[in-house]
């Protein structure tokens, strides 16, 4: 990468290939290792993880001979810091980071490039160390995919006003970022990445933008993917059947996340009664929480505070939720 005046920015390309070399190491490693073993020689040490037991029991493969915190502190020596500052023209100043002035059109494409390269390795990161031998690694992983979503979201919120050459393109590639940011966490619940997605930033979300992200996550819940739009939404009894199976069988910790952020993702996104998405979520809360005999059972107290939150805020739901009924 070079700055405004050409000048190679070294310290980022040595962080982004340290990064890279970390979340992809070398393919088959252990298949070319096995041909400097001799097969007939036993071992005689077994490895112990930090509550004594084998680390190398059952279906647990090690991807370097290194350990959970080891490669954790490698990751944590990596200057991911510097890659932001570049990114977002931000100096160091008093231990704290200030911008130097609004992005052009061509250092928003330069920024948007950096955030995908980046949620591509931290995704390629959490694919190679799944596991519970490497789940701290992977937890961590989890939230700079998180971070790189709420770095974009924070500055392009707070510039997209200025921006004049080439705005749709650049609101159009902020949007697909943004999606495939908090896709690669909805994507991986097995890493306990669900419990970061009660963080993700709402404010500025677009009314396609939050129905995208209902979609793909309801799709993620009943394992195959979905197409409706929003107004068909309320008809597929089919879809909810499904939905209504599927969401008793997660984790209640999951599901909790689940109902929380969508509850928060209607209610701060919406300025009317009338919108549609707002409508959805609150007819869906009813349907899990108050309805459906399935999930009735697991999803009533948490479903029905959600359902009075939104409509002490909308009074006029009522009637909407009432007239489905």
């Amino acid at each position: 990468f070079e700055d405004r005046q050409g000048t190679n920015i070294h310290h980022v390309d040595v962080g982004l290939a340290l990064l890279s070399i970390l979340c992809q190491p070398v393919r088959s490693r252990q298949e070319f290792l096995q041909s400097w073993v001799d097969p007939d020689q036993d071992s005689h040490w077994v490895w112990l993880d930090s509550e004594g037991e084998d680390e190398c029991s059952g279906n647990q493969t090690s991807v370097m001979n290194l350990t959970d915190d080891d490669l954790l502190s490698l990751l944590n020596q990596i200057p991911l810091a510097n890659v932001f500052r570049f990114a977002f023209r931000l100096r160091n100043q008093d231990e704290m980071d200030v911008s130097t002035g609004l992005l052009e059109a061509s250092e928003w494409l330069r920024a948007f490039a950096i955030c995908r390269h980046l949620l591509k390795m931290f995704d390629s990161g959490m694919k190679t160390y799944q596991g519970k031998r490497y789940k701290n690694l992977a937890k961590k992983f989890g939230q700079l995919i998180l971070h790189t979503v709420c770095n974009l979201s924070d500055f392009w919120q707070e510039q997209k006003a200025f921006v004049t050459s080439m705005g749709e393109r650049l609101s159009r590639e902020y949007e697909h970022l943004f999606l495939e940011g908090i896709s690669l966490l909805i994507g991986t619940r097995q890493q306990r990445s669900w419990q970061l997605l009660s963080r993700i930033p709402l404010s500025g979300l677009t009314p396609r933008l939050r129905f995208e992200l209902w979609l793909r996550w309801h799709s993620e819940i009943i394992g195959e993917p979905i197409e409706m739009d929003i107004s068909d939404s309320f008809h597929s009894d089919s879809f909810w059947n499904l939905l209504n199976t599927k969401l008793v069988q997660l984790p209640e910790p999951d599901r909790f996340v689940f109902l929380v952020t969508l509850a928060e993702m209607a209610s701060d996104g919406s300025t009317s009664s009338e919108d549609c998405f707002l409508q959805l979520v609150a007819w869906e809360l009813t349907e899990l929480g108050l309805l459906n005999k399935l999930t009735r059972e697991v999803c009533f107290k948490t479903a029905a505070e959600l359902l009075v939150t939104i409509i002490s805020r909308f009074p006029p739901l009522v009637s909407f939720v009432l007239q489905r009924l």
